[in-house]
């Protein structure tokens, strides 16, 4: 299910790069910062979701899996790949967050050669602030609002793909290694 709730988070990374000055720079991405809730009921689900969304970045994206650096219990966790000569630092983080506690507040940043794009859900949980920064272009922010499935709901959708889903499964694949490494 939580691959499933991940999906808005998928689209929204994807069509980011679809712009032609924006797509050289998935090539070029050295850091990616996931953070969400410290205090929250949902914590050992976003704890999923953005190990999830940091699988399915790697296994699209080409990048051999390195290593995993834990840090302690309330530190980042940092998770290392390879792509050609450029090292990725995948870091997963708590954070209190202003509004937060509900489980839904959560960010994702993406950094590389002088760019910058910045997801964030606010305490709404249906709301996802975008902000785009590529040297030699204007900033380009929005507002994008999100679909939030209950339980029942994603299932249905779910129920509804009788298919292997061979990215989940490479995704998957990709979350064990980081796991255990």
């Amino acid at each position: 299910m939580n691959w499933a709730r991940a999906t808005p988070w998928r689209e929204l990374l994807a069509q980011c790069f679809d712009s032609p000055e924006r797509r050289p720079f998935l090539d070029r991405i050295r850091s990616v910062r996931i953070e969400y809730e410290r205090e929250s009921a949902r914590l050992a689900t976003q704890r999923a979701q953005g190990l999830l969304l940091a699988a399915w970045l790697a296994t699209r994206l080409g990048w051999e899996f390195r290593r995993t650096e834990r840090r302690g219990e309330n530190l980042p966790h940092a998770h290392y790949f390879q792509s050609g000569n450029r090292e990725i630092e995948v870091t997963r983080a708590l954070r209190n967050l202003e509004g937060g506690g509900s489980g839904v507040c959560f960010s994702l940043k993406l950094e590389g050669d002088g760019a910058c794009f910045t997801f964030a859900r606010g305490p709404d949980g249906k709301v996802v602030q975008t902000l785009a920064e590529v040297p030699g272009f204007a900033p380009l922010a929005g507002t994008v609002r999100i679909e939030v499935l209950d339980e029942i709901e994603i299932v249905n959708e779910e129920l509804k793909l009788a298919r292997r889903d061979r990215v989940y499964e490479e995704a998957l694949a990709m979350v064990a290694r980081m796991t255990t490494a």
